[in-house]
């Protein structure tokens, strides 16, 4: 029973990776049409000569339009990511039913992390049921989703936390920062490695045993020496050093 609940809980995790890739790029094809670079351009190249025939403007304001012109928002479309956060903020409905399930696993990390504190914020809130975020401190989910945290339209931001927590997830799953106990792949470091303590105890050990130097400068140098020397040897070789 243990064997299949690691198990189980290794194709869930990969499921979950998956299912977040592929409505991230369903959301990023849904959006692409919506900026017209060449319309914008087109825009402002014509408000740029317009300006640059008006005699009534005099020369020394000039710059200033210049930089009202080029400053204003229409000119500057939010980038492809922001609006395929946007997208996936509206409809992120149909994931609902996952992140409640998601929310009640025991997920672990290193000291505090946002994406665990996020899980516990939304657990609480399922539980409650009130369908928005209360107004409060905005957990640290990146710069990016502040905006919208901090939206004065708390149902927003509530769906905001949703979409930030399952994306920050996916990351934090990647890169092992944050995992979940029952699981063969997705473990804490110490528990797929070695543990920290053990490793400074034995580490000198291990290194003999692979008959390799502790300090990593000692096996790097002959490597180095090496590919210069390859260099200098080969045809057309520049005899310079290699840079590294």
């Amino acid at each position: 029973m243990r064997y299949c609940l690691l198990k189980a809980t290794d194709r869930m995790v990969l499921m979950v990776r998956r299912r977040v890739a592929d409505i991230w790029r369903e959301a990023a094809a849904s959006v692409k049409p919506l900026i017209d670079w060449a319309v914008l351009y087109r825009k402002l190249f014509a408000e740029v000569q317009n300006l640059a025939t008006r005699i009534d403007v005099p020369d020394h304001a000039i710059r200033g339009r210049l930089f009202e012109i080029t400053s204003r928002a229409e000119y500057k479309p939010p980038r492809g990511a922001q609006l395929v956060r946007e997208r996936l903020v509206e409809e992120v409905w149909p994931l609902h039913a996952l992140l409640v399930q998601l929310a009640k696993l025991p997920w672990k990390s290193e000291g505090e992390h946002p994406v665990v504190q996020a899980m516990a914020t939304l657990g609480d809130l399922y539980r409650r049921c009130p369908w928005f975020l209360p107004a409060g401190p905005p957990l640290a989910l990146g710069s990016v989703w502040q905006k919208m945290l901090t939206s004065e339209d708390r149902d927003l931001a509530f769906r905001a936390l949703e979409v930030a927590t399952l994306l920050g997830l996916r990351k934090a799953l990647r890169n092992g920062s944050v995992w979940i106990e029952h699981s063969f792949s997705f473990r804490s470091r110490e528990r797929l490695f070695i543990p920290r303590d053990r490793w400074i105890s034995e580490r000198s050990c291990q290194y003999a045993r692979l008959s390799l130097p502790e300090d990593p400068q000692e096996f790097l140098a002959p490597l180095l020496e090496r590919v210069r020397s390859g260099d200098r040897n080969r045809p057309g070789g520049s005899g310079r050093p290699v840079k590294h």
